[in-house]
């Protein structure tokens, strides 16, 4: 995308000039209109495929690919450059000329190592962000739980258990309500034993 960003636009601006495919001083003039939009150097190629601006100072280019000349997009590329071959039609859909983008591979290299460098970041931020949330959480559930381990280890060793804060999640709280009842009603049956217990003794008695 960023290679040829402007392609389209600049398709469109060389449709409607004509005369660019006949002057190369006209042709000239056009590409430093659009300097600003372009991406890599630009050469204007005549249907045959012959430089008409924007190609070396000796007039000279390398081959243009059979599909480009028959009126297709055509990509190609080597160990250093990027060459796309985009070609022009008149309202006519006759091939009026051929719009040749040539960039850097290192340029495009530098950009997707600086996008590299830019999602291991957010990467390594998202998994920071992610495993601080996490041990917040953790401590938050960390005393409901001991609380209520507590106070179940006491009610089974037969210990008095003051009543267990009810917070948390809803599986804890439900849980919290559960063991506060459970510790209520030992104590009440404990009540009613020493009761019993002290009425039989002055029956007895």
């Amino acid at each position: 995308g960023v290679f040829c960003a402007a392609l389209p636009g600049l398709q469109t601006e060389a449709v409607g000039q004509t005369d660019i495919w006949q002057n190369p001083a006209k042709a000239d003039a056009f590409l430093q209109s659009l300097s600003s939009q372009l991406s890599g150097q630009v050469t204007l190629l005549s249907p045959s495929g012959q430089p008409i601006s924007g190609g070396s100072s000796d007039g000279t280019s390398e081959s243009t690919p059979e599909d480009a000349v028959g009126g297709t997009v055509f990509y190609q590329f080597s160990s250093e450059t990027a060459v796309v071959y985009v070609p022009v039609r008149n309202l006519d859909q006759e091939l009026v000329g051929i719009i040749q983008v040539t960039r850097e591979i290192q340029d495009l290299s530098g950009q997707f190592i600086r996008l590299r460098w830019l999602f291991l970041g957010v990467l390594l931020s998202e998994l920071l962000l992610g495993s601080l949330i996490g041990l917040v959480l953790a401590l938050r559930l960390e005393r409901p739980i001991q609380a209520l381990t507590t106070a179940v280890t006491d009610i089974a060793t037969g210990q008095s258990v003051e009543e267990v804060p009810v917070s948390g999640p809803d599986e804890l709280r439900l849980l919290a309500q559960a063991v506060n009842t459970l510790s209520q009603r030992l104590k009440t049956l404990e009540e009613t034993r020493r009761r019993l217990l002290a009425n039989v003794v002055h029956e007895l008695g």
